[in-house]
């Protein structure tokens, strides 16, 4: 499956392609030696953001903004899908110009948005289509139900 925003009629036929074949994975080979650099750095910028978003709610509970829902939980309690909306809700409680607050909100929103790419990136298995494409593959439904919504 592709992510709607990047779905071409190029990367379609690709996805066709590969999802029609009867073994997928004899037609891919392993990476170049740069591109596991890249696709890691793209994981640690995730860990490196959700670190600074826990560090964020913890000066958020400190200061009593906190959701409801997530009141009395410590920064280590938190799972991730919840980090985005408690910091989106504790940014909101601080006095701040509106333009500001949409800008603000709407960057979280992106980072919570590919969030996806990171998790396909780290439990995925990365590999090369026709040397143009790195295609990530995976043997887990449940893995491919929680990034993609289907196995």
């Amino acid at each position: 499956m592709l992510p709607p925003e990047l779905a071409t009629e190029r990367l379609l036929a690709i996805h066709s392609e590969i999802a029609s074949s009867l073994d997928s994975f004899a037609q891919t080979r392993p990476l170049k030696d740069e591109d596991p650099l890249l696709l890691g750095r793209y994981v640690q910028l995730y860990n490196y953001v959700e670190f600074n978003l826990r560090r964020s709610m913890e000066v958020f509970a400190r200061a009593s903004v906190m959701p409801d829902k997530d009141k009395g939980k410590s920064i280590h309690e938190a799972s991730a899908t919840r980090l985005i909306p408690i910091v989106k809700n504790g940014v909101a409680a601080r006095p701040s110009e509106k333009s500001t607050l949409t800008d603000t909100h709407s960057k979280l929103d992106e980072l919570e948005l590919r969030r996806t790419y990171r998790n396909m990136f780290a439990h995925f298995d990365p590999r090369a289509y026709k040397d143009e494409f790195i295609v990530f593959l995976t043997r887990s439904d449940f893995d491919a139900r929680q990034i993609l919504g289907e196995p």
